[in-house]
């Protein structure tokens, strides 16, 4: 194995044991993957999915345009609307 350099996560990885866990731990880490999985069903967790992966990004491009078209327009006030 390459010894890490300095870095803290790859310093971790290497500290993890290369043997297989024992069936009692294999069955705690299953059991807290489990959990989280099931964490991850709530309504508040999809709730969190559909802000961050559709509404949020739909709220900032319509200020992105909002802001565009007002800027427009105050530039054809003070320029066109001066001829």
């Amino acid at each position: 194995m390459i010894p890490p350099n300095g870095d803290p996560l790859a310093t971790k990885l290497a500290l993890l044991p290369d043997d297989p866990l024992d069936p009692r731990a294999a069955s705690r880490v299953l059991r807290h993957a489990r959990a989280v999985l099931v964490d991850e069903g709530r309504p508040a967790a999809r709730l969190l999915r559909v802000w961050t992966g559709v509404l949020l990004p739909a709220v900032l491009v319509a200020c992105a345009l909002f802001y565009t078209w007002g800027a427009f327009r105050t530039l054809r006030e003070i320029y066109v609307a001066s001829r």
